[in-house]
């Protein structure tokens, strides 16, 4: 029954075999199988201690040479043993580990122990590397806490506690005060303590007072006056080279930009002297001489002045020599326009509407004598029909009703039958 690395075993001797062979039960033979079975689970054995943890219970012997002993004991070491077991005692320095009854190994802490790495009654599990035993997750004893700068506390035995010391000091990160004043402005002092500069009233600036001196607050006037000096009317205004102050000019200068890259500059005024009184010119009313003055247009506005001289549309129309709008008279040679053929409306019909050339011989040989008007009269109404409102149609036959300008010229009244005689 060779024993085989995946866990399995081959039978040296088939006994059933042997039976029907003929072969009767031999010493030897038998032997040789049993060895084999026994060989077979001593590898088994061997190769359960190498991967598992064994437990050793407790140590005995000293407290640099702990001794344990595990079931089934194992005949030789193998890398990758693991043991567990409680130490007997605190050890001081370097130690070792026997496990039964084969040789003592050393103890290792990634590195050789310096003392501690034991305490009694408290588990420490080991492996071995081939060489040496190694404290697995390795294990270290504090033997004393002892507070370093900023803390407080420590000690060498029980529940330990650290706390930072109060205040904390600038060397160690923190202000070095307890408590700061509500809204202040904290100052460095170098390694010393910081301290609190108190909230300054409303409307101050913060001052600095020197390297070597703490900044205060204060008012921004006498600021003013140390950067721009204190001369009443000076104006601040940015220079080539910075802020600077520009001095007050003369009495009733003008200040004046100089353009982009130039300082201000102050100029004299067009015109000098002190307004003693205010007269009304022509067309105006009010005037003084102190206090506050005033201006008004005398009302009416007189014709010479531009206006009408009139507080009415009437009056301001007579006043400007127009027509009245109701029965106007004119005068000189107004112009209307021509009504067109047929028009019966109420619109002025012009001269040439009126007035035939071909009829008005022979109405001034009817009319010879008579006044004007009333020939003009006679041949509107006779030979052109404007006795009515009922509007003409037929035209003159004889003279294809034409003005002497070549106008038409519209026909006569059907209804009194009144027509061109000519």
């Amino acid at each position: 029954m060779p024993w085989e690395p995946d866990g399995t075993f081959q039978r040296v001797y088939s006994w059933e075999a042997d039976a029907n062979n003929g072969l009767l039960i031999d010493a030897t033979r038998m032997d040789t199988d049993t060895d084999d079975i026994v060989n077979g689970l001593a590898q088994l054995r061997q190769q359960a201690q190498s991967g598992s943890m064994q437990w050793g219970g407790a140590a005995v012997g000293t407290a640099s040479a702990p001794s344990i002993t595990v079931a089934p004991a194992p005949t030789a070491l193998a890398a990758g043993n693991r043991y567990l077991f409680l130490p007997g005692a605190a050890n001081t320095g370097p130690a070792t580990l026997q496990v039964n009854t084969l040789a003592a190994v050393p103890l290792r802490n990634r590195g050789p122990l310096v003392g501690g790495e034991l305490q009694p009654g408290v588990a420490v599990s080991v492996v071995y590397d081939g060489a040496n035993f190694q404290i697995e997750g390795g294990v270290s004893h504090i033997t004393a806490l002892n507070p370093g700068a900023g803390l407080t506390g420590g000690g060498v035995a029980g529940p330990l506690t650290l706390g930072l010391v109060i205040p904390v000091a600038v060397s160690s990160g923190g202000l070095g005060v307890t408590g700061l004043a509500a809204h202040g402005l904290v100052v460095g002092q170098g390694t010393a303590p910081v301290t609190t500069v108190a909230p300054g009233a409303a409307n101050t600036v913060l001052i600095a007072s020197g390297p070597i001196a703490d900044p205060s607050f204060g008012a921004l006037s006498p600021l003013l006056d140390t950067l721009f000096g204190n001369t009443q009317g000076t104006i601040a205004f940015r220079g080539a080279s910075g802020w600077a102050g520009f001095a007050p000019g003369p009495v009733g200068a003008l200040l004046q930009t100089q353009g982009p890259g130039a300082n201000l500059g102050w100029s004299t005024a067009a015109g000098t002297g002190t307004i003693s009184g205010v007269s009304p010119g022509r067309g105006l009313t009010g005037g003084g001489t102190s206090g506050s003055v005033t201006l008004a247009l005398a009302v009416p506005v007189a014709i010479t002045d531009g206006g009408t001289n009139a507080g009415d549309a009437v009056t301001a129309l007579a006043n400007l020599g127009g027509a009245p709008l109701a029965s106007p008279v004119f005068t000189g040679a107004p112009q209307a326009p021509t009504p067109s053929i047929g028009d019966n409306s109420r619109s002025c019909p012009s001269e040439r509407y009126l007035t035939c050339a071909a009829c008005l011989p022979r109405l001034h040989r009817r009319t010879q004598g008579a006044d004007p008007d009333r020939r003009r009269q006679q041949h509107e109404h006779r030979d052109h029909g404007l006795c009515c409102g009922r509007g003409v149609s037929a035209a003159c036959r004889r003279h294809a009703n034409r003005a002497a300008d070549g106008a038409a010229l519209p026909g006569h009244c059907r209804r009194h039958r009144i027509g061109c005689r000519i």
